[in-house]
């Protein structure tokens, strides 16, 4: 019975440290962006008698007045100026796109429903893709709001499954969108429709496109102090959206991993001392014994190999006790919003505690893409660790009991 209660906490224990490297893997995989991202705004069509609207009709390729600006354009061209005056020293590229969720696109003998991301510039350089045929949208056409469309891969298949999908056109908004290139997609847990396609966002405004969210992005250079500089420039250029930084949030999912390194560290470095001690305390007194009859001098070529051996060892073990130390401090340069401003002020410590509670219970919080995936990734974090640590209580019960048997014997 206790074998095989042993072979079950085993078992556990291995499926436990499975998932959780799996899972940690995919964490560490994920792309360091910084994202913000609020409700689009509702587009106000022009009503029937109006300059815009005359304009509109007769075709006019004139400059848009500011009244009569679409708000997504506004949008854009705000975030621009925010990019320049405030992000351009901490981010290395940065971009604003829209989206809207169960787009219906028509092709030559296919249709599906798909994602329609209407992207800035330097969108593809915060988020690479793999170009398959064609060519990815060009400054120009997302300067000036070409009508042209980049379809993911299996997009493009059931839109046009017989024919070239680059000699293809699909109608978004009563205009029609030329095909110029087709990327490589392969969809991930965090993605909420399975296709994808990419259209200028200047042209998404310029059409007059509702869109459902807007989301800011950029990719932040190493020790900038980018994140909270990030966070505050967009506040500032419109409040009441969804912070994300994915390196906060890989490091907040992990916590738990970071927590069972920390245990079984400090576990092994104790344990180890203590046989080093016992090494030393055997070789101090040999050395006491042989003093007796023989000279320090005499002895001590034979004694330096051993005294620089302990000498190793326990520079190891205080190496390894830094980097435990360091393992458990990490998060709190990380996560400074949960240092209180004065550590000793019960009033300082409550006032902390119910600032992060308030910002948990957000009742509007917008999720993307790379956060979905990161919180599925840290669900099956806890549930290895879940199985490693019932794992590791079933093995040691069952050692209990062996012995507990074996004393009754």
């Amino acid at each position: 019975m206790e074998k095989k209660r042993k072979l079950r906490g085993k078992w556990l224990a291995v499926l436990g440290t499975v998932m959780m490297a799996v899972a940690l893997g995919m964490l560490l995989a994920q792309p360091s962006v910084l994202q913000y991202c609020i409700v689009a705004p509702q587009e106000q069509s022009a009503p029937a008698g109006t300059d815009a609207a005359q304009e509109a009709g007769q075709g006019g390729t004139g400059q848009k007045s500011e009244s009569s600006q679409s708000a997504l354009a506004g949008l854009a061209s705000s975030w621009d100026t925010r990019v320049e005056e405030d992000l351009a020293e901490v981010l290395s590229s940065a971009s604003i796109a829209a989206r809207d969720y169960g787009f219906a696109f028509s092709g030559d003998g296919g249709n599906a429903t798909a994602t329609l991301t209407a992207v800035g510039e330097n969108w593809f350089s915060v988020y690479p893709r793999y170009l398959i045929s064609g060519r990815l949208l060009s400054a120009d056409e997302l300067q000036n709001g070409a009508h042209v469309i980049v379809l993911d891969e299996p997009l493009a298949f059931k839109l046009f499954p017989t024919g070239d999908p680059l000699e293809g056109k699909i109608q978004i908004g009563g205009e029609w969108y030329r095909v110029v290139g087709v990327v490589r997609y392969a969809r991930s847990v965090g993605e909420y429709e399975q296709y994808q396609a990419y259209i200028p966002l200047a042209a998404a405004a310029e059409d007059g496109l509702q869109m459902e969210i807007v989301e800011v992005s950029g990719s932040p250079l190493p020790r900038s102090g980018a994140s909270r500089t990030f966070e505050t420039a967009a506040e500032t250029w419109s409040e009441g959206g969804t912070f994300i930084d994915t390196d906060k949030e890989a490091m907040r999912a992990s916590i738990i991993v970071r927590v069972l390194a920390i245990a079984l560290g400090l576990y092994l470095i104790l344990y180890l001392l203590r046989r080093v001690n016992r090494r030393a305390a055997a070789f101090t007194g040999g050395v006491r014994l042989r003093l007796k009859t023989e000279y320090f001098r005499a002895m001590l070529p034979s004694l330096l190999p051993r005294i620089l051996l302990l000498g190793v060892c326990y520079a190891l073990l205080i190496g390894a006790a830094y980097g435990i130390l360091t393992l458990a401090i990490e998060p709190t340069y990380v996560f400074t919003e949960w240092i209180p401003d004065v550590l000793v002020e019960l009033s300082s410590i409550t006032a902390r505690f119910w600032q992060l509670t308030s910002a948990a219970a957000r009742p509007v919080f917008i999720r993307t893409r790379e956060y979905a995936e990161i919180r599925f990734w840290a669900g099956i974090l806890r549930w290895g660790a879940i199985a490693f640590l019932t794992g590791a209580l079933v093995m040691a019960l069952s050692a209990r009991g062996r012995s507990a048997s074996k004393d009754k014997e």
